[in-house]
């Protein structure tokens, strides 16, 4: 039943910010999970940082997830373009595709 609330809530009912239960795998699976039914990254992204918390990490399995279903065009070209060592990380992602497509 809690995992059920995690998965299928709305966002400001699993309570991110409550201290004692921060890092709490379900929250942030919740997080994943309520992003996934986004269509709209960078709102998404914004609406999970403004419910604190564990942010960055609720953010960053909410973000990988949601970015790998709507794509790479549904991020915020400003944040894309402002990445620190973006075209190494690219080559990284280059090479990766290379050899799993081998």
């Amino acid at each position: 039943e809690e995992l059920r609330k995690y998965m299928f809530g709305p966002l400001a009912d699993m309570d991110l910010d409550d201290r004692p239960a921060i890092g709490y795998t379900f929250k942030t699976l919740g997080a994943g999970f309520w992003a996934l039914r986004q269509t709209d990254f960078e709102q998404a992204m914004t609406e999970i940082a403004w419910e604190a918390g564990d942010a960055d990490t609720n953010a960053a399995v909410a973000g990988a997830l949601l970015g790998c279903h709507l794509g790479f065009s549904s991020l915020p070209s400003r944040w894309v373009d402002q990445l620190v060592h973006r075209e190494w990380l690219q080559h990284k992602i280059d090479r990766f595709i290379e050899i799993i497509l081998q």
